[in-house]
């Protein structure tokens, strides 16, 4: 599920969010509404990472 926040950034999920993270985790954020989705090489390694997570792992 995305999440998208006030300045237009946007999250795999709404945990992955500043909000739900609070100051001791860095969020993870994939894309903006500007640039689009996984605009730099930082963001396309994060979803790579992020597809390789299922229930069992």
């Amino acid at each position: 599920m995305l999440a998208v926040d006030y300045k237009g950034d946007i999250y795999p999920c709404l945990r992955y969010m500043e909000s739900s993270l609070g100051d001791s985790v860095p969020p993870i954020i994939i894309g903006n509404v500007k640039d689009g989705f996984m605009p730099t090489e930082k963001e396309k390694q994060c979803v790579k990472c992020l597809k390789q997570i299922t229930r069992l792992s």
